[in-house]
């Protein structure tokens, strides 16, 4: 059952949660209740978009939001704390009006809230608002109506009678002295709650607060048992019983191939899982401290002494001082506890990220997979239908991109593509692998990493290393010499990851792959000699800055700035090109890759082990629990891999050899050049030369150019805006404003 609902605060413009400091200060005021407050509901939340709303989160609640599609101002938000269940029901904006009902499981009751503008059309409201309610067998509805019930009109009666058809009955106290607003001119009651629940009481509480020019609701419902701690049950492994369950003696002799070793140390996982309970911790101390609370407290106060006193020059000046004085601390707390964190950890990367991460409402570690999918206008809710739809957009997204690609692109036997610079080098086998190797990189694995399809752990693994590691050395060097890659490891994990936009659109999501943990030691032995190969004759261009060992994002930034800086200081106009491809891994043609192979002298049992690890690759989509069919994927090279990123550098390195005019850095699948000279006609010249020709390279390679992400920047005294031609069908506008680079560039050369 609930037992305590509030504040529902109408907050204006200038007081609306996504203002500065104003979540942290409700985050204050919660830490000051010694209780917990289970729901918190707002209304005029000024929210204006989905990546505004992921922003505005308290830790340990769900944030249920509906925000004007057509407007700015209104729009509302329900915080459920996670110690109940719940779930969104409706989340609607109709005629003007928001409306957010969210389940709580645990009294089987919906909790509605809405605002209705002033200006909406009333009699369009009544007729929704009595369809809402008659939908709803329990519920408690809070919202900010603009309907003043201390008012005796022709709207107030129809609005009490829809109330009253419904079964509900309004929980405020129709008095001046129990106003939800309090003006200089006027007293109103236009924050109502209402209910349709018999047997149950309530306790009802004005709070007079200096949060918002509205006053704050308190509900307390009555015979609610408090929610237990939340429990958890999990999987975990016995790893005294593991580590003794396999001789390694007996396991040497006995195993004759992979298949049977990788079900031999399934069984062993399964014999020696167990089933754990544990509580969930409560949430850690963070800045909010002794002073802040009391400080609000005092505010608070003299909130309620100027609203008693208004012409009071004296209160007035005192409780705007307090006022300030709060938002201040509450700033300069946070800031100084963040700071410290970040100082402490300035040596250790992950914590940092995890700071940011949290600074910054990322939801790295969670699947921020939606309840419900837009597809062709249908919307679909069933979680098994969902992981089918995205395991389908997933697994078809690549090819579907190479096909839209012109026919005469598609021939492999292009002379791009079959040009072999590296005829004096050859790749046929693999250097056997020893135990010793496979111990080291079973050591090297990250112990908290996912586990894949197969639900064998990194640790579990590491536990039975010693036990293993000779006949995952005898069975991997059996598999390298016949060029097969087991198909078992070939299987997916997808989590698809919310990344900006629609919730409802399958395109506005990522997919984390995660591989099985043997399959990833298997790929390790092979990316090492692939990469020891390839280093002997400097295949991997010195342009390549991504995945590489001592190269990284530092070094091309490093290598990028100082050039402009000197070009700069000559006088010269730097004018810089940045390609971003449309899901360039994904895009990747197995026969292009293999022809490449071939390219640089990989040969026989190599070739053939590429090849198997390419094909046969399966796909699942997992949100929950609940699991989609398997899909086969046709194009594209691994995510989540270790092979991955290697093959993708095989596949574009000869971008490197088409002698361009501009300075070409790669990261990855990110694509820059930059152009020096001083006459912007001339450099204007080469870099549309350059991408004439990069257009067709592209094109050969079956990668599709992103258009609106693709941009350049002119650096000198005064910005010229010009057009450069992508492709036939493509310009790109210097100063677009949807150009973040562009408009980082304007402000640093205005």
């Amino acid at each position: 059952m609930i037992r305590k609902l509030g504040p529902d605060s109408g907050i204006t413009e200038k007081s609306s949660i996504k203002k500065k400091g104003k979540l942290d200060e409700l985050k204050c005021i919660l830490k000051s209740i010694p209780t917990t407050i289970h729901i918190i509901l707002l209304s005029e939340t000024w929210i204006a978009s989905e990546d505004q709303a992921s922003q505005l989160q308290i830790e340990n609640y769900k944030h249920y939001y509906n925000f004007r599609t057509d407007a700015r101002g209104g729009g509302v938000s329900a915080y459920v704390h996670n110690n109940l269940k719940h779930r969104l029901i409706e989340s609607t904006y109709q005629g003007g009006n928001n409306y957010l009902w969210v389940h709580i499981e645990q009294c089987a009751v919906d909790i509605g809230l809405l605002y209705k503008p002033g200006d909406t059309n009333f009699e369009q409201f009544i007729k929704d608002y009595d369809s809402q309610l008659q939908q709803r067998k329990r519920s408690i509805v809070f919202g900010d109506f603009n309907i003043n019930l201390l008012e005796n009109n022709k709207r107030l009666t129809e609005y009490k009678q829809i109330i009253q058809e419904s079964g509900h009955r309004l929980l405020n106290k129709i008095h001046k002295s129990h106003c939800t607003r309090d003006s200089t001119t006027k007293k109103s009651i236009i924050d109502h709650v209402s209910t349709n629940l018999k047997t149950n009481n309530f306790n009802v509480a004005i709070i007079n607060s200096s949060f918002s020019d509205h006053k704050n609701i308190y509900v307390q419902l009555n015979k609610f048992k408090t929610p237990n701690k939340i429990r958890t049950t999990y999987e975990s492994i016995d790893y005294t019983k593991l580590y003794r369950s396999l001789d390694s003696t007996q396991l040497i002799n006995s195993i004759k191939n992979y298949t049977e070793l990788e079900n031999l140390i399934k069984q062993h996982f399964i014999d020696c899982k167990e089933t754990k309970t544990k509580i969930l911790n409560n949430i850690r101390d963070d800045w909010i401290n002794k002073d802040i609370i009391d400080g609000i407290s005092q505010r608070n106060f003299l909130w309620t002494q100027y609203k008693n006193n208004p012409s009071n020059e004296y209160i007035k000046t005192k409780f705007y001082s307090k006022r300030t004085e709060i938002a201040e601390l509450i700033q300069s707390t946070k800031d100084l506890y963040y700071y410290k964190l970040f100082t402490n950890n300035t040596k250790n990367p992950k914590k940092t990220w995890t700071l940011v991460n949290k600074l910054c409402m990322n939801k790295t570690n969670q699947s921020c997979a939606p309840s419900k999918i837009k597809v062709e206008s249908k919307i679909i809710s069933d979680i098994k239908d969902i992981c089918n739809v995205f395991d389908k957009y997933f697994a078809t997204i690549g090819s579907l991109l190479a096909k839209k690609i012109p026919t005469q692109y598609h021939n492999i036997l292009h002379p791009i593509h079959t040009i072999n610079e590296h005829n004096n080098h050859e790749l046929k086998t693999f250097k056997p692998c020893s135990s010793s190797e496979i111990e080291r990189l079973i050591g090297d694995l990250d112990s908290n990493a996912s586990t894949g399809i197969d639900k064998i752990s990194t640790k579990a693994l590491k536990c039975l290393c010693s036990s293993i590691s000779k006949s995952l050395a005898h069975c991997f060097n059996k598999l390298m010499s016949e060029g097969i890659f087991p198909d078992s490891l070939k299987i997916a994990k997808i989590t698809p990851i919310h990344k900006s936009g629609s919730l409802l659109d399958p395109e506005n999501y990522r997919p984390i792959s995660v591989l099985p943990v043997l399959s990833k030691i298997l790929e390790k032995l092979i990316h090492n000699r692939l990469v020891t190969y390839l280093d002997s004759f400097d295949f991997i261009s010195e342009r390549q800055y991504g995945f590489r060992a001592r190269s990284n994002t530092t070094a091309a930034t490093v290598d990028l700035v100082t050039k402009i800086r000197q070009n700069l200081d000559r006088k010269n106009i730097a004018l810089g090109v940045f390609i971003d491809l449309k899901k360039a891994f994904d895009t990747v043609s197995h026969k292009l890759l293999l022809q490449k192979l071939k390219n640089i002298g990989v040969k026989s049992a190599v070739l053939e082990m590429l090849k198997s690890y390419l094909t046969n690759r399966l796909q699942v989509v997992k949100i929950g629990d609940i699991q989609s069919s398997a899909l086969p994927v046709t194009c594209g090279v691994p995510q989540g891999s270790i092979l991955g990123p290697l093959l993708f550098f095989i596949y574009v390195n000869d971008i490197a050899t088409l002698k361009l005019n501009g300075h070409l850095t790669l990261y990855a699948d990110d694509t820059c050049l930059f152009y020096f000279g001083s006459n912007i006609n001339d450099i204007i010249a080469q870099a549309q030369q350059d991408l004439d020709v990069l257009h067709k390279w592209f094109n050969h390679n079956l990668l599709t150019i992103n258009a609106s992400k693709t941009c350049y920047i002119e650096m000198k005294d005064e910005i010229m805006a010009r057009k450069l031609r992508l492709c036939p069908d493509h310009d790109f506008q210097h100063g677009q404003r949807r150009r973040q680079v562009l408009n980082q560039g304007e402000r640093e050369n205005s």
